[in-house]
């Protein structure tokens, strides 16, 4: 497998991130509205509160800058005051709902119980395997299990 987007792909890019999953997801992001900036682009991440969602700022800008760029975020728990997406755990039900297509490029990365449970929603959304790309942050899992 490998990790980088390929620039040639024209269908929707899917970025999904868990926690410090982020950051390999925002270089991609930045990279796609500079180099493909009419590509449409979904940028979900998932964080355990507001507290803990880095460059959130940034992705804002993005998405008010390029029509084509939508996000999405999901904090585990409700905050009073703040504003997400969903509260708790990104599930197949919710994505569903947010998703335009499975024929779209899929990439996510994050903590281990992130990555399976991302994992199984696509394969679940019948995201072609040559579509899912993900790269594991710590010790050596197999998520697809």
């Amino acid at each position: 497998m490998y990790f980088f987007c390929r620039p040639r792909q024209t269908n929707p890019l899917i970025l999904l991130s868990g926690g410090v999953g982020l950051t390999p997801m925002i270089s991609m992001l930045e990279t796609v509205i500079k180099e493909q900036p009419s590509r449409d682009v979904i940028f979900i991440h998932a964080a355990r509160s507001s507290k803990f969602h880095a460059m959130k700022d940034r992705v804002q800008e993005i998405v008010q800058q390029h029509k084509n760029v939508t996000s999405y975020t999901v904090y585990d728990i409700a905050e009073a005051g703040v504003q997400c997406d969903k509260v708790g755990y990104i599930d197949y039900d919710w994505l569903a709902t947010i998703l335009p297509t499975n024929d779209a490029v899929y990439y996510f990365c994050g903590p281990q119980g992130f990555m399976r449970a991302t994992y199984q929603n696509l394969k679940e959304y019948n995201v072609a395997a040559t579509d899912i790309h993900f790269e594991v942050f710590g010790p050596a899992a197999d998520i697809t299990a």
